[in-house]
Parts: C-alpha cells; sequence; structure tokens
C-alpha cells in the first residue's frame, strides 16, 4: 500500500476573498518499512517546501517590480487582449502602445482574476495560466539580459484563442 502526499499554497486573488491554489507538487510513496517511508517523505516534503519558497520569493520580488510595456508586449504575445484591461493598444494596430501604472505582481493577479471569474472551460484556462506564466517567466529573462526580446517572442509563439 503507497501513499500520496501534494503540497501546494493558496494566493489570494480577489477583494471577495477567493483564493487560488499554485500548481500543485504531489509525490507517490510506495510500500516500505516505517522508517523508510518516514526518510522519503521527509525528503520530499523537503524538496515542496523549497520549491514553494521559490515561488513565493517570486510573488515577492514581483510587487517591487513596476510592469513596463516589454511585459504589456508579451503578455499580448501570449494571451488574448480581453484578458490585459491594464494594457492599452492602438486603436486600429491593435499594437501595444502603453501599460497603467502597475507592478508585474498586479498584473498577473488582474490576469489571474479574469481567469477566475469569467467560466472558462478548466482545460482551457489551465493552458491560458501556463501561457501566463510563461510569459511572466521570458519576461524576467529579458530584463535580466538573458535573453533578447525576439527570442522571448519565439518562445512565446502567438496566442491562441
Amino acid at each position: 500500500m503507497g501513499h500520496t502526499y501534494t503540497g501546494f499554497t493558496l494566493r489570494l486573488i480577489c477583494k471577495n476573498g477567493a483564493v487560488a491554489p499554485s500548481d500543485a507538487t504531489s509525490f507517490r510513496i510506495a510500500g516500505g518499512s516505517y522508517e523508510d517511508i518516514r526518510e522519503e517523505v521527509r525528503g520530499q516534503l523537503g524538496s515542496i517546501l523549497e520549491g514553494l519558497g521559490e515561488e513565493l520569493e517570486i510573488y515577492r520580488e514581483w510587487t517591487r517590480i513596476t510592469a513596463n510595456v516589454r511585459l504589456a508586449s508579451l503578455l499580448a504575445a501570449a494571451l488574448p487582449k480581453k484578458m490585459l484591461p491594464f494594457v492599452e493598444f492602438a486603436p486600429k494596430t491593435k499594437a501595444v502602445v502603453g501599460i497603467k501604472p502597475i507592478t508585474a505582481w498586479e498584473a498577473y493577479n488582474a490576469v489571474t482574476e479574469f481567469l477566475t471569474h469569467q467560466g472558462i472551460e478548466a482545460r482551457h484556462r489551465d493552458w491560458l495560466r501556463m501561457r501566463l506564466r510563461r510569459a511572466m517567466s521570458v519576461w524576467q529573462a529579458v530584463e535580466a539580459g538573458q535573453i533578447s526580446e525576439d527570442e522571448a517572442m519565439e518562445r512565446l509563439g502567438a496566442a491562441e484563442g
């Protein structure tokens, strides 16, 4: 007989108190002696806690960074424009021309709030959430000088749906 363990964080996503879990980290342990299981659980939980700590540090960092037009452009490349109410688009070309003064954390939350409150089918919502996280990740890589803007856009591809 085995056991499955799952770790996750809950993130406040809305003024009404709604929360969303982060991506869960799970592991399964097959049977064994009590000591073997205890050591395996201890090691796996340590890994989960380390990963959750890294995720929380990323969120904290986003609260200190002002979102910029580069982030808006990457989000617009990854997601439908209707999900980006904080981005200013040119009327005819729909090109990104600006972004409201918000932090990267507020931009992330605005998109996740849309995903939570719009009744989007679960698989499509998960796909959009993955696109959001990918856009945030490549934005950070561009900001850190690790990749070029062209490479970031290539990694994102065009938004679908």
